[in-house]
């Protein structure tokens, strides 16, 4: 769902040929010209990356521009400076604004790619505004153009609805040309107060001809705290020590919240869920691990359901152990987590899972999100984690106005009944994206209608206690230190139920305490037992008396 783009074009209209798009200063017909490709809070950004592998190979020239790393997200400021710009949650600074412009500008691009997430979308109308003196054109790409296409071509150029590879080798090529883009299938084309918009081509059947995600750092500029990072990946992301990658594209599953519906739709006739090979999946990893050397410790497949296809994964599990052999971790559903399937991936070296319970009501399972899984299942999946001795995280989804306080209770005895430990996420706040077929439920019930409150692309529940209560509750249910009785007498008090912001507060005291640097994929009991064995490791390979004395007293504050 990824393009880029940045073009001169020409339409036919009334019998004769007419400029759709004017060259910009830095695009000149029949010359190469430079591709940068933006991120917004998204340095991982594996289609941009293959967007960008896709031109390179025909031999193009592209570059990134990162613009705040995905630890920036929410960190907002209580004062802004002068300058800087805010819509939660996204904070840029005055300072990373100049340093955006300047990088930019210096790479002299003759088309601009803009890639982010729908909660960025007000960002990135703010930078395309401050980047339209370059004269390049610029495209858009991602689920938001494709849930809003109207909203995007008031600013942008041109939006990719669809797989972007094919349409931005034949938009780059036809600008070096300076011939006709008007006509490339998945663009929609914004020409004064017209919009051409070409139809969608079928989705790439064959994944496994695409190049490789391109990660070469020698044309790699990352922008955040206030400095001009090039060359490198940026401090404190998972990129300096995971390698994030895809098996799959499409998801199989119809939840009402998701994009995947409105993504499906464009693909009608098409098939949309495509898996690559076993082989090529894990030639990619072979190549990062060369590449990376000891620096890469961990793998993240980001796959929308990593176990589907139990042939699939018998191959995988066995090639990856044998080729591979580093931790990794997946995404997985709850009716697609089987015992024989998992423990082959635990055996390859599979150390955590994600599983989406996002409810813990049948009716709102069944009615609202359109996830038709029986709350067996759900039990049975996650006891296979238990017994299988997996790392589970939990997601779940909270102030949700669809619910009723049943609802809310059910989630909580389910939560209750899940054998321990398990983490779970900060829960995520119900948010209905125009263009998902959430929305169309909530206009549907004017109960529900009528606790939204709109945002720039989006509508939330208007912030209510009891919202704050569950919300802070349903997470308390994670940590061993609470019992069943005890959360039962949170469930029923009174005062807590009016003063939510002390259970809050109990969640913020008690993750630190309990997971290492507050990651949940890290609890700190585990954590410190390896680490006493590697201490222990160290004092056994020592030689001599004084090699011994002096780990010991090297070591000894860790103890």
């Amino acid at each position: 769902m990824l393009t880029c783009g940045g073009f001169c074009a020409h339409a036919w209209a009334n019998g004769a040929r007419r400029p759709l798009l004017q060259p910009g200063k830095n695009c000149i017909a029949g010359s190469p010209m430079n591709v940068v490709f933006i991120t917004l809070f998204d340095e991982i950004c594996i289609g941009v990356r293959y967007l960008s592998a896709y031109l390179r190979q025909a031999g193009h020239t592209t570059a990134f521009v990162h613009l705040k790393r995905m630890n920036d997200i929410q960190s907002l400021p209580e004062t802004p400076g002068p300058g800087d710009f805010v819509s939660p949650p996204a904070h840029v600074t005055a300072q990373e604004l100049a340093l955006f412009q300047d990088t930019v500008a210096s790479l002299r691009p003759g088309l601009i790619a803009f890639s982010f997430t729908s909660n960025f979308v007000a960002l990135a109308e703010h930078l395309t505004r401050l980047l339209r003196p370059l004269g390049a054109k610029i495209v858009w790409g991602g689920i938001d153009t494709l849930a809003d296409p109207e909203r995007a071509l008031r600013t942008a150029d041109i939006i990719c609805r669809g797989d972007g590879e094919e349409a931005m080798l034949e938009l780059v090529e036809a600008l070096e040309r300076g011939g006709d883009v008007s006509r490339i299938a998945n663009l929609w084309v914004r020409d004064g107060g017209r919009i051409v918009r070409n139809p969608p081509r079928p989705p790439r059947e064959d994944l496994d001809s695409l190049p490789f995600p391109d990660h070469d750092l020698s044309r790699t500029f990352c922008i955040y705290d206030n400095r001009l990072v090039s060359g490198c990946y940026p401090d404190g992301s998972q990129l300096n020590y995971a390698y994030h990658i895809i098996t799959a594209r499409g998801c199989p599953f119809q939840c009402t919240y998701c994009c995947s519906p409105a993504v499906k739709s464009l693909y009608a006739g098409h098939r949309y869920y495509r898996r690559r090979r076993v082989g090529a999946v894990i030639e990619e990893l072979r190549q990062a691990k060369r590449a990376r050397g000891k620096a890469l410790g961990f793998i993240a497949f980001e796959d929308d359901v990593f176990t589907l296809h139990p042939e699939w994964i018998r191959e995988f599990a066995a090639a990856y152990k044998r080729d591979i052999a580093l931790p990794f971790w997946c995404y997985t559903y709850p009716t697609a987590t089987q015992r024989e399937m998992m423990a082959r991936l635990k055996d390859a070296g599979l150390d955590y899972v994600i599983i989406g319970l996002q409810s813990g009501s049948q009716r709102i399972l069944d009615e609202v999100f359109c996830r038709r899984t029986p709350r067996a299942a759900i039990l049975q999946a996650v006891q296979i984690l238990h017994d299988l001795d997996l790392k589970i995280i939990l997601d779940l989804i909270g102030s949700n106005p669809f619910e009723s306080e049943a609802d809310r209770r059910e989630t909580f005895d389910l939560l209750l009944e899940l054998p321990r430990p398990y983490a779970i996420h900060p829960v995520n706040e119900l948010t209905l994206y125009k263009g998902s077929r959430i929305v169309e439920l909530a206009r549907e019930r004017p109960e529900v209608w009528a606790e939204l409150q709109e945002f720039e692309n989006k509508y939330m529940a208007r912030p209510r206690p009891e919202y704050e209560f569950w919300n802070a509750l349903h997470e308390l249910c994670q940590y061993d230190c609470l019992s069943r009785d005890d959360l039962l007498a949170f469930a029923d008090d009174a005062y807590f139920r009016e003063h939510p912001a002390y259970l809050k507060r109990l969640v913020r005291i008690l993750k630190p305490l309990v997971y290492f640097d507050s990651n949940i994929s890290v609890a700190k009991d585990p954590y410190i037992r390896k680490l006493h064995e590697k201490i222990g490791w160290l004092e056994r390979q020592a030689e001599g008396s004084f090699a011994r004395r002096l780990i010991r007293r090297l070591l000894g504050g860790v103890r």
